[in-house]
């Protein structure tokens, strides 16, 4: 055995040592990387599942109920909580105004009027130039006539809500806004007028159940 042999040896072996714990660090990072993704990715699905479920059972209500189901009201709430945990444990990610959105909307439809105007301003806010600003301005419209500020209502619409650009969902929404503005001063003429308008617009056959179940209570309770 040649002089100097055996140390080369040994720092050859501490090296590929120090270069697979290095390998098994690099690879429990990834893998820890890759399951913190799934669980924010599934945080944000799991928000946006149970809001379109509670949607559906609210759309689908007969027109004699009063007050929302208890599963809806359940899977509403599990929405705001999925996306407030979005909101708060991933700021940066490409989710947040759909979350912002999610929460106020789940808020409208539990009757959280105030709640869902507050989130709809911090949506707006954030999102000046976003891809929901128009429906968030809808939405904060509609939350002022439910909080009986009709002239704030009309006045966002009028000011916020560029006709003629709106998209069918976007359309849908201003419909029924309209349809409860004309409910307010009792012409009925327009009220119909208005839920044709939604029926024409609305994109899904629960959308139409909806505006189908708002004729027939309005039109039971008039004798019309």
């Amino acid at each position: 055995v040649r002089a100097g042999s055996i140390p080369a040896l040994g720092t050859q072996m501490k090296s590929t040592i120090y270069s697979k714990r290095c390998i098994r660090l690099f690879l429990l990072l990834i893998y820890m990387f890759c399951m913190s993704s799934c669980v924010y990715f599934n945080t944000f699905y799991n928000a946006r599942t149970s809001f379109k479920s509670a949607k559906k059972i609210i759309s689908s209500m007969d027109y004699r109920e009063a007050n929302i189901p208890a599963q809806a009201k359940s899977l509403l709430d599990e929405a705001i909580m999925n996306s407030r945990s979005v909101i708060d444990n991933h700021p940066k990610s490409k989710f947040i105004e759909e979350a912002y959105y999610i929460i106020s909307v789940s808020m409208f439809l539990k009757e959280d009027y105030k709640g869902a105007s507050n989130n709809l301003r911090k949506l707006i806010d954030l999102f000046p130039y976003g891809a929901l600003n128009l429906e968030s301005y809808l939405w904060l419209a509609f939350c002022e006539l439910r909080l009986s500020n009709i002239d704030g209502s009309k006045d966002i619409l009028n000011k916020r809500i560029p006709i003629g650009v709106l998209n069918k969902k976007e359309n849908y929404l201003f419909s029924m806004i309209k349809a409860e503005i004309f409910l307010h001063n009792q012409d009925f003429i327009n009220v119909y007028e208005s839920y044709k308008d939604a029926i024409k617009y609305s994109t899904t056959d629960t959308d139409k159940m909806k505006v189908y179940s708002q004729l027939i209570k309005i039109s039971d309770k008039n004798k019309d």
